[in-house]
């Protein structure tokens, strides 16, 4: 079974002992609503500098599609 992409976030942050205020702070969105909002649920959203960081901050790599939708991987754990 696939997971969602919402669900590797989610486990990433994790990974990273990171909360979900942190990770909202690090790529620019002050409330943990928004960040449900625009990177849980709505990947397609989020800014090529947003996804930049996210990548740096968490053991992920994003991906778009030629359709424009965001693939999600978790990396390795070191």
């Amino acid at each position: 079974m696939k997971l969602k992409n919402s669900e590797m976030i989610e486990i990433a942050r994790k990974r990273a002992g990171l909360t979900q205020k942190e990770v909202a702070q690090a790529i620019g969105i002050d409330h943990v609503s928004s960040y449900h909002r625009q990177v849980l649920h709505n990947l397609e959203g989020i800014s090529l500098v947003q996804a930049t960081i996210l990548q740096r901050i968490l053991p992920v790599k994003l991906t778009v599609t030629q359709d424009n939708r965001v693939n999600v991987e978790l990396t390795p754990d070191d």
